[in-house]
């Protein structure tokens, strides 16, 4: 009965350790912008408070993430970038297949969005 009592509090104690350190841990998301033909998807999120901490030089550390609209599956990720510096987003899908947000970050081999 005693070992039940400790192993359940061990348990409740480990969840309550993740409960509080989840929000710690995660990003926020910021911003999503579509392609002109809703084919991509780039969403822009904010570093979580362990990453903003690790990258206390930028003003404002995130990343971006690409996805595939059709499938809902994540394409690409950027690494750390600056969000105040730059973070929007420039579409170039049909000129050169690829996606700019800001000036340092590009995902390329994008293919071509469909004619409506």
């Amino acid at each position: 009965m005693q070992q039940q009592r400790r192993l359940l509090f061990a348990l409740f104690l480990i969840a309550a350790l993740l409960a509080l350190a989840w929000p710690l841990l995660t990003p926020k998301l910021l911003r999503s912008e579509f392609s002109p033909g809703h084919s991509y998807r780039v969403d822009i999120y904010v570093a979580s408070p362990v990453q903003r901490f690790i990258h206390s030089d930028l003003e404002l550390p995130g990343f971006a993430r690409l996805t595939k609209t059709s499938t809902r599956k994540k394409m690409d990720e950027s690494g750390i970038m600056d969000l105040a510096q730059e973070s929007d987003v420039r579409w170039y899908i049909d000129a050169s297949n690829e996606i700019a947000v800001g000036t340092n970050t590009r995902f390329k081999g994008i293919a071509p969005e469909p004619n409506p």
